[in-house]
């Protein structure tokens, strides 16, 4: 209970500070996107981002010492095992991420559901960096939690897979909790972060915003703790949610909505996370993941 506690303590912690220092360092990504040229994308970031990639990074610089406390000496608790050959997991499940994703993204071209229509190379290359990091960090962190301590505690009282619907549960819900500042944001103030609080779960009428997205997330956390459950480590799965996370930031740059026949099970955007098809490469990879491997014949 007290590592549980610990991780808790330091999800509240990273919030508070990021809402703390979101609006001086917001305020300075624009301003340096005004008296740099090579940085004049970053006039365009959004206050909302910012404070959610905040919260990530604290998150990062804060869970060793959490778990320092929390009396744990090392990382293999969390499904970190040192004896694992982890850049090898880590690449296998990278580019399977990015592989499954492109060939959605290829299957949606082909069926007129996607335009190619890519922006300029140069908006795509500035933010590559950004989006190789991010996709470490998200799939380090969301795994490390909600793999690593969540589902790794509940399943120590309970049956994997009952843990894993509890966890996947908490996993969706959590992806709604997204900052929406109800007018744009052109200034940070010291509140502007603690502002946002009220507005930290987006609310819509559109059902496809919830629906099949909310059952994606349900599923892809149903995958990864299959997974994690089968292979013993979160090597794997980090690689696998980061490569997602990468191809669906990058995808989106290459792709605007078309008129195929194919537009309803390709969603109702270019992020294809939130369509059916997401949903049915998951299905896919479930399947995958359950069934009984074949042991090789002794000799």
């Amino acid at each position: 209970m007290r590592l549980l506690n610990a991780v808790l303590l330091l999800l509240a912690g990273a919030f508070l500070l990021a809402c703390l220092t979101a609006s001086p360092i917001f305020n300075g990504l624009i301003a340096l996107g005004r008296v740099v040229d090579a940085l004049e994308g970053l006039r365009d970031v959004h206050f909302e981002e910012v404070i959610s990639r905040l919260v990530l990074i604290y998150l990062v610089l804060g869970f060793y010492p959490a778990i320092r406390w929390a009396g744990a000496t090392s990382l293999e608790p969390f499904g970190m095992a040192q004896d694992i050959p982890w850049k090898q997991a880590a690449g296998r499940g990278w580019l399977l991420g990015v592989g499954s994703v492109a060939a959605l993204y290829a299957l949606a071209l082909m069926t007129g559901a996607l335009i190619w229509s890519p922006d300029p190379w140069g908006r795509v290359a500035g933010r590559l960096a950004g989006y190789l990091v991010g996709g470490v960090l998200i799939g380090l962190v969301e795994e490390i939690f909600f793999r690593g301590a969540l589902f790794g505690l509940l399943r120590r009282v309970v049956h994997w897979i009952p843990a894993a619907i509890a966890v996947s549960l908490f996993f969706s819900f959590v992806h709604f909790l997204r900052p929406e500042s109800p007018g744009g944001i052109v200034y940070g103030e010291w509140h502007t972060g603690f502002a946002l609080v009220p507005h930290m779960f987006f609310v819509t009428d559109r059902l496809e915003h919830y629906v099949p997205f909310a059952i994606t997330l349900f599923l892809m956390s149903i995958v990864l703790c299959a997974l994690y459950q089968r292979q013993g480590h979160l090597y794997l799965i980090v690689g696998l949610h980061a490569g997602w996370v990468l191809a669906l930031q990058v995808g989106k740059f290459f792709v605007e909505r078309g008129a195929g026949e194919w537009t309803g099970f390709f969603g109702t955007s270019t992020n294809l996370s939130r369509s059916w098809s997401a949903l049915a490469m998951l299905g896919v990879m479930l399947v995958w993941v359950i069934l009984p491997r074949r042991r090789p014949e002794s000799s």
